[in-house]
């Protein structure tokens, strides 16, 4: 029974290994491999060399079909982009070597996933820990590296990974509770317990939130509106203006916690940072303004 090269080649690590072998004639260089953190996506550039007399010699290269990966790009030494002369037959990638232009390097970029447990045994990243508070501030240690480098270099030239995402858990209920007045903070606390009591079985439990609902809301604004408007203070354009990260990192999305609640009581902060051969670590901090954000749920209030 034969084995699909699908099931031979598990990583890009076997990948990059089977390509060398491959195009060994070709004197082939791994000039750099990207793999992005959050989609699983890669890239691997290789450069090739075709001295003189090799047509004679080779009339093709072939490649495994690998699953997920294909010849996206190639260019000459010139970086004039050659198209067309890849062609996949069957489980293989070819190309006719008498084809190629009168170049003697050429560019070679394919592109593919790879696993997800293969990105986290070369990245490890620490889960953002809340390390100082202040009356004004809320401060996240972000802490991501490369594992092994040392090897890592044994086995590449380039390497870098994209996007790497120390994902920040920033919690704003206390930002609710100080902006709110107290009337509206209960009308919210009954209008939860009112969906909360709509999800169950429980009629004597429905009916008693239902009052209590009844008892709150009728002094303020319609629990829509005040829906609307929580909707509107944790949404991603107005919380960004209230968390800042510390170079190398960027802040990528921003996103509410629970689903289903009115308040919630976190938002997700993704804290992104790429990490290389040459930077194999990114250390720094999420600082969250929570006195400031207080102060505009307030705004947005009118209080």
């Amino acid at each position: 029974m034969s084995v699909s090269p699908f099931d031979v080649v598990k990583t890009i690590s076997d990948i990059v290994k089977a390509l060398l072998e491959i195009f060994k004639p070709l004197k082939p260089e791994t000039r750099k491999i990207t793999i992005q953190y959050r989609t699983c996506k890669s890239r691997i550039e290789l450069v090739i060399e075709t001295p003189d007399g090799l047509c004679r010699k080779l009339r093709k290269i072939e490649i495994p079909a690998w699953k997920g990966f294909r010849v996206v790009e190639m260019r000459d030494e010139t970086f004039h982009e050659i198209e067309a002369l890849w062609k996949k037959h069957g489980e293989k990638w070819v190309l006719p070597i008498s084809s190629l232009p009168a170049s003697r390097r050429f560019l070679i970029i394919l592109e593919g996933s790879v696993p997800r447990d293969f990105i986290k045994r070369i990245v490890r990243v620490q889960p953002a820990l809340n390390r100082d508070q202040t009356e004004e501030l809320d401060r996240y240690w972000l802490n991501c590296m490369l594992r092994d480098v040392t090897i890592l270099e044994r086995l590449w030239e380039d390497l870098e990974v994209e996007d790497v995402d120390v994902g920040v858990r920033v919690s704003i209920d206390r930002c609710f509770a100080t902006a709110l007045p107290k009337e509206v903070k209960k009308a919210l606390e009954a209008t939860q317990e009112l969906l909360a009591a709509a999800r169950g079985r429980d009629r004597g439990k429905l009916m008693k939130a239902w009052q209590k609902y009844r008892m709150y809301t009728h002094k303020i604004p319609s629990i829509e509106e005040l829906n609307l408007f929580v909707q509107k203070v944790t949404a991603s354009d107005f919380f960004r203006d209230y968390v800042t990260v510390d170079h190398p990192f960027r802040i990528g999305e921003i996103r509410r916690g629970e689903v289903g609640v009115i308040i919630p009581e976190i938002m997700f902060v993704e804290a992104l940072t790429d990490l290389n051969l040459q930077n194999p670590a990114a250390i720094g901090y999420l600082t969250f303004k929570k006195k400031l954000y207080a102060e505009a749920i307030k705004d947005e209030l009118g209080l």
